[in-house]
């Protein structure tokens, strides 16, 4: 019986599944004998996976999805071929199946005829011996007897094609039209495919920039490896699957032939750090220690690396002998240490305090701190006066409920109670509450905080701990923290008090953002000049003299959008060539082309982020948006079901569960005549989702503190703080989920103008890969008028507070 698929499902499958995902045992079904080297592939997702010696099989590609048009293929030598198409695919996820392949006519080897040949002539594979390749290449032809090949060049896209006869004269025109060819531009092997012809040459380095090559094992793949660090295993894989070969190892300069390697083992108090970042002066390459601290980066004597990770003094180090590991310590941000915020670890010995960063001497913390968590908040509490009455030295509370009045005692003082205070010493404190300051009394606090509802609470009471807020905290500050902390900025929203109540009048009248920020000195060079001919090539010599350098690139694109969207480009593709594999520069060049509206080049890149980042849920929400912009709806739709359906193993999408929700309500209320919705249950559909106004903020560099502030009409503001001294908890989550987004919505708002700040609170030269941010508003979100507006600011410049902008509602 021809083509027949026979699946024993050894575990429940629900509706609701999204990842490509799936796993079981080919066998012959006749024998029922295993069957080796069977082919599992899948349309548009690349390589696919062979059974071993068993029959089994398990095919995992988290960042890929499956729509209508998605086809898998079992197959076999001597075997029918099964061919599953869309929905049909999504009943093997989840379960481990046993699949029968029927006996098929076995196929006579075929002799080839004709080839279709792809030279990468992209920046990417870097310098080659380019006589050596084309006389291997021509030794193949010769071997397998070719009679026609078809020729395509490509980088980014196909640069040149053509159609010839092979014989000397062809093959010699040829070799001299391809010698001449100037390397640019990046590979993407999404150009390849392995349709109309009899086999295909792939003459590249195996590590595309972009894009997969989908091969479903039919037509045979053969390559030649070329250029700097190339991908031999990719490469072989490909030729193995394909039943192809793998012609000829790299003889281009490999950068790992002249190199050393450096080795050594990043630790804090606490003992090893995973995920430490680790770069090298003057590039662009990041790298990370692994989950027993150790690390591995490409380094010579003389080399300076420099080593961080969230809550911890950067520190940079010498190589001063590379046959020695490295011993890294890292010491914990003092400032840091006024909350604990691992609870379970909240004990003290003797005149010791362990925390999160190890453990740190009472004395050494230099101010006073006192801490309460919500396990320590009596159910019958009703007042936050009440919490804090008795509870902490130097605190004195009067009278009860709304009636009661606060102060703090020596707030001024560092520790020596004969020492005479400087501050006032008995007047109100400052509270910040959810990171937002306020000049209130406690009666207000009574009146709009529930003591249930609050996470922590912390009485600051030194000079050293208040002196972040300036005068305001001259008299103590008292910080708390919500369970229900909320980013939703309407008036009615009970749970955000932060632009009703008193002592938030906002009364700046700040600078609109300049966009282009400080003009770089290389900038105003090239404006000295007169034609953009003149202008490029200057660039060219500035890039070639130069360390690589994030801003750099940055900079000169955005200048010569001005002049020619191509050059611009051009400039963008030279920093993906030097930050391939850094998705914190990937990330920001995303942003360039999503602020122009290049969703194309932007898919581009997030597919090249999920492929470097998979374990981080940004990776997933990024490439689910540009999807919505390249009309790929479907695919999209994939996504938020992987997303909020915790389909993906070992990806934490909790930090994100909002954003998405938001921007599957979205999807369905533009596109539900386009996608499969009947796939999602009845909860995750909203109607009439719309709100007035939507404002996401992304970050390219998670650890980056800022602030980001609004001012509604009648001149209250809100604050949100993304910085380890305010948000600790929330900066932690982003680093372990991997995520760094955050949307505020204003809706049933009051009209007139709002304002939107913003403020870096860095120092200058904190960040090896400086960090930009992206500013999306949405205005009528979800409706038929709907508009959107994207803006990339230098993050890092912004040291003064500038307004960002300002709405009309």
């Amino acid at each position: 019986m021809k083509n027949l698929l026979k699946i024993i499902i050894l575990l429940q499958v629900s509706f609701l599944v999204g990842q490509t995902n799936f796993r079981g045992r080919i066998v012959d079904e006749q024998t029922k004998q295993p069957i080796q080297g069977a082919k599992v592939s899948v349309s548009d997702q690349g390589l696919g996976v062979l059974s071993n010696d068993l029959g089994y099989f398990v095919y995992s590609k988290y960042h890929k999805v499956v729509d209508r048009n998605s086809a898998l293929s079992i197959t076999a030598p001597g075997y029918e071929e099964i061919v599953k198409v869309g929905a049909d695919i999504r009943q093997l996820f989840g379960s481990v199946s046993t699949i029968y392949l029927g006996k098929g006519k076995k196929k006579k080897e075929k002799k080839l005829n004709n080839a279709h040949i792809y030279w990468d002539v992209s920046s990417s594979v870097g310098n080659y011996d380019f006589e050596k390749t084309w006389r291997r290449l021509v030794q193949f032809l010769e071997q397998e007897q070719i009679k026609t090949i078809n020729f395509t060049a490509f980088n980014t896209q196909k640069i040149a094609e053509k159609e010839l006869k092979v014989s000397n004269q062809s093959l010699d025109e040829l070799r001299l039209q391809l010698g001449q060819t100037q390397q640019n531009g990046l590979s993407n092997y999404n150009l390849i495919s392995d349709t109309d012809t009899d086999a295909v040459v792939l003459v590249s380095n195996g590590n595309a920039v972009y894009g997969d090559i989908s091969a479903n094992g039919n037509i045979p793949f053969y390559s030649i490896m070329i250029g700097r660090d190339g991908n031999a295993k990719y490469l072989n894989q490909l030729a193995q699957f394909t039943d192809g070969t793998f012609l000829q190892a790299s003889n281009g300069i490999s950068s790992t032939d002249n190199r050393s390697i450096v080795t050594g083992i990043i630790k804090t108090e606490s003992g090893p750090i995973q995920g430490a970042s680790i770069f090298k002066k003057g590039g662009l390459l990041e790298y990370h220690s692994k989950a027993d601290g150790s690390f591995e980066i490409p380094a010579d004597d003389g080399d300076i690396l420099t080593f961080s990770f969230l809550g911890t003094q950067t520190k940079s180090l010498p190589v001063e002998n590379r046959q020695s590991p490295l011993a890294v310590y890292l010491e914990p941000l003092a400032e840091l240490l006024d909350e604990i915020v691992l609870k379970e670890k909240r004990i003290t010995q003797d005149n010791e305090v362990i925390t999160g960063f190890g453990k740190e001497s009472k004395d050494k913390l230099g101010y006073a701190v006192n801490y309460l968590t919500s396990e320590e908040i009596k159910p019958e509490v009703q007042f936050v006066s009440d919490i804090l009455r008795g509870r902490f030295a130097g605190i004195i509370v009067n009278g009860f409920g709304s009636q009661a009045t606060i102060s703090i005692r020596n707030t001024q003082t560092f520790g020596g109670a004969d020492e005479t205070p400087t501050g006032s010493g008995g007047a109100s404190p400052l509270w910040v509450i959810d990171n937002n300051q306020f000049q209130a009394t406690i009666g207000e606090v009574n009146s709009f905080v529930d003591p249930q509802n609050i996470e922590s609470i912390s009485v600051l009471k030194s000079a050293a701990a208040t002196v972040r807020f300036g005068t305001l905290g001259i008299d103590g500050v008292i910080i708390i923290r919500t369970k229900t902390g909320s980013a939703r900025l309407s008036t009615d929203d009970p749970i955000v008090p932060s632009l009703l109540v008193s002592g938030n009048n906002y009364k700046e009248n700040l600078p609109l953002l300049n966009l282009s920020g400080k003009q770089a000195s290389y900038i105003t060079e090239l404006e000295g000049l007169n034609t953009v001919e003149e202008k490029y090539l200057r660039y060219k010599e500035m890039a070639f003299n130069r360390e690589p350098s994030l801003s750099f690139y940055i900079d000169m694109a955005q200048y010569f959008q001005r002049y020619n969207q191509a050059l611009a480009n051009e400039i963008l593709d030279k920093l993906v060539v030097v930050g391939n594999n850094n998705a914190k520069v990937l990330r920001v060049v995303a942003y360039m082309y999503e602020a122009v509206k290049a969703y194309d080049k932007a898919r581009l890149m997030y597919e090249r982020i999920v492929k470097l980042a998979p374990k981080e849920a940004q990776s997933y929400r990024d490439l689910a948006m540009i999807y919505q912009e390249v009309g790929e709806y479907n695919k999209a739709l994939e996504l938020y079901i992987n997303m909020l359906g915790k389909q993906l193993k070992g990806i934490n999408f909790t930090g994100l569960e909002n954003s998405l929700k938001s921007e599957l309500s979205r999807l369905i209320a533009h596109h539900k005549d386009k996608i499969e919705f009947q796939r999602l249950p009845n909860e995750w559909l909203r109607v009439g989702y719309n709100v007035d106004l939507r404002m996401v903020i992304e970050w390219s560099d998670r650890t980056v503190p800022f602030e980001f502030q609004f001012v509604n009409p009648n001149k209250k503001y809100y604050t949100w703080a993304h910085t380890l001294e305010d948000n600790k908890r929330r900066l932690y989550e982003e680093q372990d989920q991997g995520f760094q987004t955050e949307e505020f919505i204003v809706d049933d708002a009051p009209a007139g103008d709002w304002i939107v700040n913003i403020q870096y609170l860095g120092e200058k030269d904190q960040f090896n890969i400086p960090p930009y941010l992206k500013y999306t508003i949405y205005r009528n979100y979800g409706t038929i008028n709907e508009q959107k507006e994207v803006k990339v600011i230098k993050l890092y410049q912004q040291n003064d507070k500038v307004t960002l902008s300002k709405i009309d509602l």
